[in-house]
């Protein structure tokens, strides 16, 4: 009798930890989109083009992940052949509140005998070569389809090189997650599908330009060339593609759990008990917490009264206009709110952090110039070295991207 007690005491505990939200897993969304579509071809071969590869791999890819992925829901651009807006595709991944968009892309040459696959992050790359000028531009040059493109792209002219110098000044704040997993799909594509490796690297592709996201733009091979082309619309080739993304998937969802830890968010503290100062020089912590669409506005703390949400225009050649975007660098995340002298936050002062769900995330500096903002966060990475920036307009949260175009306005 008495086994027969623990026994139901034991599944009624077990429906109470399964129903509870406080101890169920989160859900993983993933964004997949098929580039190009509906009135927009991409490349094009013959009688094959590139938009029927990007949605016959993204959804083989998607039908993968959901069989062998139970806790991703998958949220797809498009299912069909549809023109969308590359604008559009950043939106319904950020109002999906997705964390990790993969866009799938075909290449092409004038050079047919070009072959090989590359994944792509937003960036400035380095080591900028004309190929991935060119593969930028030649994907950008999408919006031409568009009526308003000048509008929605800061005024961005696709035929015209100079007008990457925009993403001169663009910066992820998902760098880090956004290469890891480019690696791991890189991988895949070349050690399973044998396809030949032309790496990682980065560019400036507007489809990446306002995900807020880790991020990645992969290009399956060159339909420009007769081999790669005859591979990629064959059910063999859709087949191994698919799976190289699914496998790189795969391993990156499982580094993500291994890094996350259920806790159950302690009650927070009365603000004027809390004083975040600054870290110390050995510590590194990391900032790499999902990012919502929509964040509330910064809070104050009893220590951080001299650094408002919405701070005074500084000394330091910063614009006087009340609505200017202001940069902060966010270095750390806490489930807590973190309490006076504890020892992550010493030796930096103007500390602050705003609340974003049951996180609270610390930020110091708030300037409306961008470029001392900058050097602040190479100040800062020095002792967090997962730092980033995030900008702030009245009061609610904004893309690094947005901010810049207003500031150079």
């Amino acid at each position: 009798m008495k086994a027969r007690n623990i026994l139901i005491l034991a599944i009624v505990l077990l429906g109470i930890l399964v129903n509870n939200p406080i101890f169920a897993a989160e859900q993983f969304v993933l964004v997949i989109d098929a580039g190009h579509g509906g009135k927009d071809p991409g490349a094009v071969s013959g009688k094959n083009y590139e938009k029927d590869v990007n949605l016959a791999v993204a959804q083989r890819a998607g039908a993968l992940i959901a069989a062998n992925c139970k806790d991703v829901k998958i949220v797809y651009t498009r299912k069909d052949d549809r023109f969308i807006e590359l604008n559009k595709r950043a939106d319904i991944a950020n109002k999906a509140n997705a964390d990790l968009f993969i866009s799938i892309h075909c290449n092409s040459a004038d050079n047919k005998s070009a072959r090989g696959t590359e994944t792509y992050l937003l960036g400035s790359d380095p080591k900028r070569t004309n190929d991935n000028l060119n593969v930028a531009m030649a994907e950008n040059k999408a919006i031409l389809y568009e009526s308003d493109y000048k509008t929605n792209y800061a005024g961005y002219d696709p035929n015209s090189p100079e007008s990457m110098i925009i993403f001169e000044f663009m910066q992820s704040e998902y760098q880090k997650e956004s290469l890891r997993m480019a690696q791991l799909v890189q991988d895949q594509l070349t050690l399973y599908a044998k396809r030949p490796n032309r790496g990682v690297k980065q560019a400036g592709f507007l489809v990446l330009w306002k995900s807020a996201m880790p991020s990645i733009l992969i290009e399956l091979g060159y339909l420009s060339n007769v081999d790669e082309c005859k591979y990629m619309v064959s059910k063999k080739g859709v087949e191994e593609l698919a799976q190289s993304i699914y496998r790189g998937f795969k391993k990156y969802l499982a580094e993500v759990k291994a890094r996350q830890v259920q806790i159950v968010p302690a009650a927070p503290a009365k603000p004027e008990q809390t004083k975040p100062v600054a870290a110390p020089a050995a510590a590194k912590q990391s900032t790499t917490a999902k990012q919502p669409a929509t964040v509330q506005q910064p809070q104050q703390t009893e220590q951080s009264k001299t650094t408002p949400a919405n701070p005074k225009p500084a000394k330091q050649g910063q614009t006087a206009a009340s609505s200017a975007p202001i940069y902060k660098v966010q270095f750390l995340a806490s489930s807590s709110l973190i309490k006076t002298g504890d020892a992550r936050l010493q030796g930096l002062s103007g500390a602050d952090y705003y609340q974003d769900g049951t996180l609270y995330k610390y930020t110091v500096g708030a300037t409306t110039n961008y470029a001392e903002a900058r050097e602040k966060l190479a100040e800062i990475r020095k002792i967090f070295a997962d730092a980033f920036l995030v900008a702030f307009k009245d009061g609610k949260r904004i893309s690094i991207s947005q901010a810049v175009a207003e500031t150079n306005k």
